[in-house]
């Protein structure tokens, strides 16, 4: 999504995240102390679970620590299935 479009659906979130992760204000971007190019990585390097990422959604709307846990409690489950299976073989 090119940059016009993103701050005109998510320039809320965006901002939010700017400050919250980098310490940037959005506002520097008509200041003339951030480039749209540079606006642009700190977008793309906004962590998982960010504002950002939990409006567009997907992989990127879970932060690491959800992400792990979902995993964990599979896995459980996984071998705990595994386990109720091997007994009714039994």
């Amino acid at each position: 999504m090119a940059l016009p479009a993103l701050l005109r659906e998510h320039g809320e979130e965006i901002e939010a995240d700017l400050l919250r992760v980098y310490g940037v204000d959005l506002l520097d971007l008509w200041r003339g102390r951030l480039t749209p190019r540079r606006l642009l990585v700190l977008i793309r390097g906004l962590p998982p679970g960010s504002a950002l990422g939990r409006a567009m959604g997907g992989d990127v709307a879970l932060s690491d620590e959800v992400t792990a846990t979902r995993m964990a409690a599979w896995q459980i489950d996984r071998k705990s299935t595994r386990l109720n299976s091997s007994h009714l073989k039994l």
